[in-house]
């Protein structure tokens, strides 16, 4: 996994760079990013995406302006995703753009801990006076299913008029991905993974591969596989098949995996089957060959990105099976 947002805004601030937070506090209709999203602006640089286009780049304009200043600490503004922007989405979004500071150390410093940890946790705001005050706790206060799109806000709830108090519900992305292989194919994988909703593991075995970035040398990797986290997605592409077998029986038998993907032909599958039968191991969690489907090409940069799309469609229907059972459980 990158480094999250709140990592990011702490380096400006340790750099005594002037800092704003763009945030999309609530959405209707159509627009090009869900409500819960937010961009870190500074300076020298940006980290995230509000959905790009003439929107994002006046809000980086007017978060370097506010970032600048030191009379108020946040603007609230709707704007209507049409015309006047040139942007044809149709909906409206409210904007909440912050300035960031040394007063912003310490509830940055819990929200970079619980992003990483994956825990939930909850983000206030009182607003008065063009002053934002903030408050985090870990966990929510409340029951609810949705993660950092869920809003609570007090205040006059016409367009245009501002929020007095805006509260935030935080779900972190807790997916462990374990990838297993440091060829060209799980090179080309982890450059993609790396920027995606996972908390990215990469291991191989082979001594000689010390000191690629992100690489763990692990002489054992069997034994990493069975001390991953429950609920792990994992990639099995190493350069043996004996090893790949070893790693996929290991996977298979844990009985938790959410997903266990397996480089490799038809014949491959077929034989790791038979030998997974023989050994009274349950294989229909195992996908074989890996990707979307439909792409041919075994160029490495093609199969990555095969990879890559298949693993967020499995992200996606775990985070809707999960969603469904905790708003059955409320």
């Amino acid at each position: 996994m990158t480094r999250t947002w709140a990592a990011y805004a702490l380096d400006l601030i340790a750099k005594g760079e002037p800092a704003a937070m763009v945030t999309l506090a609530a959405v209707q209709g159509s627009a090009p990013r869900e409500a819960g999203t937010r961009m870190i602006v500074g300076l020298s640089g940006i980290f995230g995406t509000v959905g790009g286009g003439n929107l994002e780049h006046l809000l980086i304009d007017q978060a370097r302006r506010l970032a600048s200043q030191s009379d108020i600490d946040v603007s609230q503004q709707d704007y209507p995703l049409g015309p006047l922007l040139a942007q044809c989405c149709g909906g409206r979004v409210r904007v909440l753009i912050e300035r960031l500071g040394a007063g912003s150390r310490n509830w940055l410093s819990v929200a970079d801990k619980a992003e990483q940890a994956g825990r939930r946790y909850t983000l206030a705001g009182e607003v008065a006076g063009g002053r934002i005050g903030r408050e985090i706790t870990e966990g929510w206060s409340r029951t609810a299913a949705e993660g950092a799109e869920l809003f609570d806000a007090s205040g006059p709830a016409g367009p245009k008029a501002a929020w007095t108090r805006i509260v935030e519900y935080f779900a972190p992305i807790a997916s462990d991905l374990h990838i297993f292989g440091a060829g060209h194919v799980g090179t080309a994988i982890v450059h993609i993974a790396q920027t995606l909703p996972f908390r990215l593991h990469w291991f191989d075995g082979r001594a000689e591969l010390a000191g690629v970035p992100t690489l763990t040398i692990r002489e054992d990797l069997v034994t990493a596989a069975i001390e991953a986290p429950p609920s792990t997605f994992f990639l099995v592409l190493t350069h043996a098949h004996e090893l790949d077998y070893q790693l996929v029986r290991a996977i298979l038998s844990r009985n938790d995996a959410r997903y266990c993907g397996l480089i490799g032909s038809d014949t491959k599958r077929a034989r790791f089957l038979s030998r997974l039968a023989k050994d009274n191991v349950d294989a229909s969690g195992l996908t074989c060959p890996i990707g979307a489907g439909g792409i041919r090409s075994k160029d490495p940069a093609a199969i990555a990105v095969s990879a890559c799309a298949e693993l967020l469609l499995r992200l996606e229907a775990a985070a809707n099976s999960t969603l469904a059972s905790q708003r059955v459980a409320s």
